[in-house]
């Protein structure tokens, strides 16, 4: 059976529903972050793999996207194969391919592309078995039909069941990944992304310690992870 998670925090503020609106269709729904200009965390709604990232990859969005395939959902009242997207967002911590889970973090919420402020726009395809296009429908009931609504229902915790919060010198994996895109986003630009815990990345993880006055041990961590926003 799929999980399934709030993509924004408890407090986040559903701003703007799908549906037409100034004669075009808004095929998602926004939720603007708890403190207005807030760059608050965005979360995968729901078991998948990330299809692609980046600007201009989907028609009629704009800014940074992330777009995650779902697969054929399973359970929950869930039967369709499934697409949702994360839009306008500052940081993009994943990337194409990336096996995720409900609860995940995947970014931030920004302000990329046509947009009036910060917050997370959040769209929803479906396609039945046997047809070939997917057709959008409203995030904000499809997330309500799984019993959560987004910024009143807490995101899932069951990433951390999963994610590895004691990086060190040789792990390998996702999370390794997201610590050095997270270092590279703090200025640390001379290790690239990978998925393997480098001699680099170990002396950006230590400088990165000392100068956040955590304890210098090059291990990322809980604490480590947390100051790096992962």
């Amino acid at each position: 059976m799929t999980n399934f998670s709030s993509p924004v925090p408890k407090g986040a503020r559903y701003t703007s529903a799908f549906g037409r609106r100034w004669g075009t269709l808004h095929a998602g729904d926004d939720y603007a972050p708890i403190k207005p200009g807030d760059h608050d965390p965005i979360y995968a709604a729901a078991d998948g793999t990330v299809k692609n990232t980046g600007t201009g990859i989907l028609a009629g969005h704009t800014g940074n996207i992330v777009i995650i395939d779902h697969g054929l959902l399973t359970g929950n009242g869930s039967s369709d194969y499934t697409l949702t997207n994360y839009g306008h967002m500052s940081k993009i911590l994943v990337e194409p391919g990336q096996h995720v889970h409900a609860g995940q973090l995947i970014g931030y919420m920004g302000a990329t592309g046509n947009v009036t402020g910060v917050h997370a726009h959040c769209g929803v395809r479906f396609k039945k078995k046997g047809t070939k296009s997917y057709k959008w429908a409203s995030f904000h009931k499809w997330m309500k039909s799984k019993g959560i609504t987004p910024g009143k229902t807490a995101p899932r915790k069951a990433s951390e069941t999963y994610r590895n919060l004691s990086l060190k010198n040789k792990s390998k994996g996702d999370d390794v990944l997201a610590v050095a895109r997270a270092l590279r986003s703090e200025g640390y630009t001379r290790q690239g992304d990978t998925r393997v815990f480098t001699a680099q990345l170990d002396v950006n993880v230590r400088d990165f310690q000392r100068r956040t006055g955590l304890v210098v041990d090059g291990v990322a961590a809980e604490i480590t992870q947390k100051r790096l926003g992962i």
